[in-house]
């Protein structure tokens, strides 16, 4: 509603989005957030050797050099229907692909033949509930629709008074509000614990089940929720892991991410002759000192 801008949105259990001032924190990757949108038009059509590839749907009105002119309708996500009508043809011929993308269960182009001046193509795009699981740690997932990443509304409750700041680190270690996570549930099967609501602005809600507390939570896209908390991910590991885990939040003051841009710049890591890494096996990024004259402070 204010036009505000999110920078380092988390994906803690439990946070919240924390939104810029108007106009005393415009941070470096607020300016490549408001970029973003100005290019997602370049990629919605792409012109290859006389073939027209769509591969976003997304309503728009593609015209090409030589005169041809189609146009995209669609209340995707909202709706899994596409068509495309060829409004005006050009000065030379062209043929038709449309990306099939992967979690529609196929993947690659597919080939509609010729364009011709007047004609209609209608296609849908199946979406279905689905898992994709973190490197770290094989309980925990996140919930798909299609494409759409679906996230646990859990209301305002925790909030602070305000979550617009000039300083993103005042919230970076804000207390989390509990969530206890689907622990019972199959994240191979989430459609058999995860119902649609109401079609209109795909919501979901789980079933009481599949949560430690008997609990009942409602997913919707990610990208509807602010203002309130949220879940980003879930997990299905045991108490003592989460207990553990729970333990450590509760002492601890701060974090430093050895390896991590940001993470070095906010507490101000200075090194010489270091090396940087990923290790595969504990998901981490590291630096380490190389050489005699190598440091990390």
């Amino acid at each position: 509603s204010s036009g505000a801008k999110t920078y380092f949105v988390s994906t803690k259990p439990g946070t919240f989005h924390v939104y810029c001032t108007a106009d005393n924190a415009f941070w470096c990757c607020t300016g490549t957030g408001m970029e973003n949108p100005e290019r997602y038009n370049r990629f919605i059509c792409r012109e290859i050797d006389d073939e027209l590839y769509i591969n976003l749907f997304i309503p728009s009105t593609v015209t090409t050099d030589d005169g041809w002119k189609i146009q995209i309708e669609t209340l995707f996500p909202y709706s899994d229907s596409v068509t495309v009508k060829v409004i005006a043809a050009g000065t030379k011929p062209k043929t038709l692909k449309v990306r099939i993308p992967s979690w529609t269960g196929g993947s690659g182009y597919a080939d509609k033949g010729a364009l011709y001046a007047g004609e209609s193509l209608s296609f849908t795009l199946p979406m279905t509930l689905h898992t994709r699981k973190t490197r770290d740690r094989t309980g925990n997932f996140s919930v798909l629709y299609g494409p759409i990443a679906l996230a646990a509304d859990l209301g305002k409750k925790g909030m602070p008074a305000s979550d617009t700041v000039n300083d993103q680190l005042v919230f970076q270690n804000y207390p989390s509000v509990p969530f206890s996570g689907f622990n019972k549930a199959d994240p191979d099967h989430p459609e058999m614990w995860i119902h649609e609501t109401d079609a209109s602005s795909l919501s979901f809600t789980t079933d009481v089940a599949v949560s430690d507390t008997g609990t009942s939570y409602t997913l919707k896209p990610f990208y509807t929720i602010h203002h309130e908390m949220y879940s980003l991910y879930f997990n299905t590991e045991n108490t003592a892991d989460r207990s553990r885990e729970a333990r450590l939040d509760a002492v601890t003051i701060d974090s430093v991410e050895p390896g991590r841009q940001q993470s070095e710049i906010d507490h101000r890591i200075k090194e010489n002759n270091t090396l940087t890494g990923y290790n595969v096996h504990a998901d981490r990024n590291f630096r380490a000192t190389s050489g005699s004259n190598s440091f990390i402070t």
